[in-house]
């Protein structure tokens, strides 16, 4: 997933992704991050409040992640730029 979201295959890295997280048990908070810069992209699978989602399931479930403070900062980030628009 992370090498089609490289690739700017977005479809492809968004239905990798969501496989892994049906299936698998590792390296979900990776995972999750991963799934929030897809859902994120400028793309045809751009979606904002399910990068919102992706990355609030990741600070909730893992805070002892890797990925936590980037992820509570992208959040923080869409959350100001794209949900509270004044």
């Amino acid at each position: 997933a992370k090498k089609d979201y490289n690739d700017k295959n977005f479809e492809k890295a968004l239905s990798e992704i969501q496989e892994y997280l049906d299936t698998q048990n590792e390296k979900i908070d990776e995972a999750l991050f991963v799934q929030g810069q897809i859902l994120e992209a400028d793309s045809e699978v751009k979606n904002i409040k399910s990068a919102i989602d992706s990355y609030n399931s990741l600070i909730k479930n893992y805070p002892a992640s890797t990925f936590w403070q980037e992820a509570n900062r992208r959040k923080i980030y869409l959350n100001r730029y794209y949900v509270n628009i004044y």
